[in-house]
């Protein structure tokens, strides 16, 4: 929840360091106005400053509780004695301005015993520590703890030992801290431990300092180790695994050779894809109790999964291809397979014709020309240039080395990417769009973000849409050309809302009418018969209420997709690389600018419905 301070000083910058001081936070975490500079009069006289401050309410109280908290645990006292766990609260502790309330004040202590090995302090104690002022300077024993006797002299350590028997830690109770008195012997925990079913991991020197040091603490006195399983083999890949980034980058150098472009993408019959290295072998793991944990073994294959038209050598170390076709790899998964490819050797047009409905990937060495179309499930690469057509990829990628031009039909539509040099009257959909050189007059719509920053990465006229991000080296010109940049832009959504919730409202008052319709005509039905309209009217509003019940929980689910939606579009930015010209209509999630001079190498998003700047350099 957003809050407004106002702090007046003696300067702007004493009054707002006194303000961030109040509240705990940084100035990036503000929005700080100012209201009114210092000034002083010819004939005497002094005008404080005053800042306003806006802020979020709850990151300031977490800012001040830590604050507080690091505070506490320097004046804190806490010790070991007599069986038990006692702390001792430092006179600050009941101050207003650190915990306002009991429950906080209990909500802290619990914390920091926690932190002290100590998770289940007991009720009364931490309730009269965290409500009763009388209880400062004064040692609470917080917890009482059941211990075993080590030897006559009084000696005691408390075991702790957990569910999954991976850990023991101890606390030794000492009946005298005077190292040249005798103490507790190793011999004598040991015999502990075992009869206690504590056998292997012991930590002796653990051990050892801890009666060497006469210390009462909690410390590690034996721990098992958990199993190591054997590790997948390493993999060698035979093929580039990005194939986007190579496209790219010969993109980038203005040209696109086929044959790189075969060597990529494309398998021969029984070609050696993957090669795997030795499985590294784990090792078995224990408890404290002396039970063997077994580690987990994998074959060499384990590494890697693969598809229907993949094969593997005697040994299970190679990888081939069973036909030729494109290369699947999925590196999150370390998945592969092949699939089939169409590939054109020259353009799409009335000697190909279109190209509709293939199942894996398109490679059209020529342009693609305009009327014809070019949809496929998997990825298309068209080396040339995409002229007033239509190219579609309905679960992939699309990559095109010419031009993308536009004029009264065709557009471009992918799953995923679309990457291209140069676009013209283009119409782009997409999840992400990267376009290296430049933009005229096109329509773009991103569901992610759109990318124009190569050389000299320019967007002139038209429109781009994106729901987190746009980075462009340049938008707009010096001509002023109509240019429009959406960015998370949620006016539309906000208006639907709006729709929904009188809609809703009016579906609400409809079902009051309905359901005191059907309350009247039920209170007659138990005193008397009803007639046949009284029945039509009775089934009536039980089916007129079943449906508007239905319409609300189907528009309330709307509503509250909307609101994701809205609340996920919240952090949207445009990043201007080089320039942004004047008068480019900028939309960022709630807000709107439209900048009168141009700006350089500057960040813009929507703060409270303001356009607020950063740098980029």
């Amino acid at each position: 929840m957003k809050k407004k301070i106002t702090i007046k000083g003696d300067t702007v910058d004493y009054a707002i360091r006194k303000g961030l001081k109040k509240i705990g936070l940084s100035k990036d975490d503000t929005l700080i106005r100012v209201e009114q500079r210092e000034s002083h009069g010819m004939f005497g006289g002094h005008q404080e400053a005053v800042v306003s401050i806006i802020y979020d309410q709850i990151e300031s109280q977490e800012a001040l509780d830590g604050k507080a908290s690091e505070e506490f645990r320097r004046n804190f006292k806490f010790d070991f004695k007599d069986l038990g766990a006692r702390i001792c609260l430092p006179s600050m502790f009941f101050d207003s301005r650190y915990y306002e309330n009991d429950e906080k004040r209990e909500t802290f202590l619990r914390a920091f015993l926690e932190e002290r090995g100590i998770p289940d302090p007991e009720t009364d104690a931490i309730r009269q520590l965290s409500t009763n002022p009388q209880a400062q300077n004064t040692f609470v024993t917080v917890k009482t703890f059941t211990a075993i006797p080590l030897n006559d002299r009084g000696d005691m350590i408390h075991l702790n030992i957990t569910a999954d028997n991976m850990l023991c830690t101890g606390l030794i109770f000492f009946v005298t801290d005077d190292p040249d008195l005798p103490g507790p012997e190793e011999e004598e925990i040991f015999e502990v431990l075992k009869e206690n079913k504590v056998f292997k991991g012991i930590k002796r020197k653990n051990l050892q300092e801890v009666l060497k040091l006469r210390h009462t603490g909690f410390f590690d006195l034996a721990r098992g180790k958990p199993p190591i399983d054997d590790a997948p083999a390493s993999m060698e890949l035979f093929f580039q695994a990005d194939e986007s980034k190579a496209f790219g980058e010969m993109m980038d150098a203005l040209k696109v050779d086929t044959r790189a472009v075969k060597d990529l993408n494309i398998a021969d019959r029984n070609q050696l894809l993957v090669r795997l290295g030795e499985v590294v072998i784990g090792e078995d793991g224990f408890t404290i109790e002396g039970i063997i944990l077994r580690k987990k073994e994998i074959a060499p294959t384990a590494a890697i999964k693969t598809g229907p038209n993949i094969y593997k050598s005697d040994n299970e170390k190679e990888l081939f291809a069973k036909k030729a076709g494109h290369i699947v790899w999925d590196a999150t998964e370390n998945y592969i397979d092949i699939e089939p490819v169409y590939i054109v050797e020259g353009n799409v047009d009335y000697n190909e014709g279109n190209i509709v409905g293939f199942v894996g990937k398109v490679v059209v060495k020529g342009d693609v020309k305009p009327k014809f179309s070019v949809v496929a499930e998997g990825d298309i690469e068209i080396h040339g240039s995409v002229e007033d057509a239509t190219v579609e990829s309905t679960n992939g990628n699309v990559f095109v080395g010419g031009s993308i031009i536009h004029q009264s039909e065709g557009y471009i539509q992918a799953k995923n990417n679309v990457n291209g040099m140069i676009a013209t009257n283009a119409k782009i959909r997409a999840k992400n769009i990267f376009i290296q050189k430049e933009v005229m007059n096109s329509d773009f719509d991103a569901t992610n973000e759109i990318h124009v920053v190569g050389n000299p990465g320019v967007f002139v006229g038209g429109v781009a849409r994106a729901r987190s991000l746009i980075r462009m080296n340049i938008v707009g010109s010096e001509s002023w050309v109509p240019t429009k940049v959406h960015v998370g832009d949620v006016s539309e959504k906000k208006k639907r809302l709006r729709s929904l919730n009188q809609q809703i409202g009016k579906q609400v008052s409809e079902l009051k009418e309905a359901q005191q319709i059907l309350n009247l005509l039920k209170e007659r039905q138990e005193t008397h018969d009803l007639t046949v309209g009284q029945e039509e009217q009775l089934n009536f509003a039980m089916d007129k209420i079943e449906k508007i019940e239905e319409d609300i929980e189907y528009d309330r689910e709307e509503e509250q997709e909307i609101r994701k939606e809205i609340e996920a579009q919240e952090d949207a930015k445009l990043e201007i690389i080089k320039t942004l010209y004047p008068h480019v209509d900028l939309y960022i999630f709630e807000g709107y600018y439209l900048p009168p001079t141009a700006e350089n190498r500057t960040g813009f998003k929507c703060k409270e419905g303001l356009i607020v700047r950063y740098s980029l350099v």
